[in-house]
């Protein structure tokens, strides 16, 4: 295998661990907030259908798809810092997206008008949850960045056997 495809490989499933990571935090602080005043509920978009862990949890994940191709080209090419910081403001910015697309969902069973940003504020934020499992899950992508970007040890070149090479007597 040659080591661009197997680099994008490790990008690839690097990516697909920062959505999973992403489809975690988001779904474990809607479970802590939002999740309790709208389980059992429907859907916005689909009221016969009922709100459960699993539906929301289906919902995040499909959301974080979107992430993964722009994560695994920012990880492909994510040598120097500069890129490698906005791999990071990437999924940063996707999981704002995700809570605030979560949150903007359920607004309509809130009896109000929501201007963009104020679902996430008003809904889905809890105060000292959200930033912990944001800052989490976006330390967590940078240390498998990192493991992507960590120069592998060079093998030992084989000697051959009676060959004394540069050594001295």
């Amino acid at each position: 295998m040659s080591p661009r495809l197997r680099r994008a490989l490790r990008a690839a499933a690097t990516a697909v661990f920062g959505a999973v990571v992403g489809t975690g935090t988001v779904w474990a602080n809607i479970m802590a907030g939002l999740g309790p005043k709208v389980m059992g509920f429907g859907h916005g978009l689909t009221p016969g259908l009922e709100v459960t862990p699993a539906s929301l949890a289906l919902d995040i994940g499909i959301r974080a798809a979107l992430m993964v191709l722009p994560l695994w080209l920012l990880a492909v090419v994510s040598g120097p810092w500069p890129l490698r910081a906005l791999s990071l403001g990437m999924l940063a910015y996707g999981w704002y997206f995700i809570g605030e697309g979560m949150a903007s969902d359920f607004a309509v069973d809130f009896g109000t008008t929501w201007a963009p940003g104020e679902a996430f504020s008003e809904l889905f934020w809890v105060p000292k949850l959200t930033p912990a499992l944001w800052a989490g899950a976006v330390l967590a992508y940078a240390l498998a960045l990192g493991r992507l970007n960590r120069v592998p040890p060079m093998p030992p070149m084989p000697q051959r056997s009676g060959d004394r090479g540069l050594q001295r007597r």
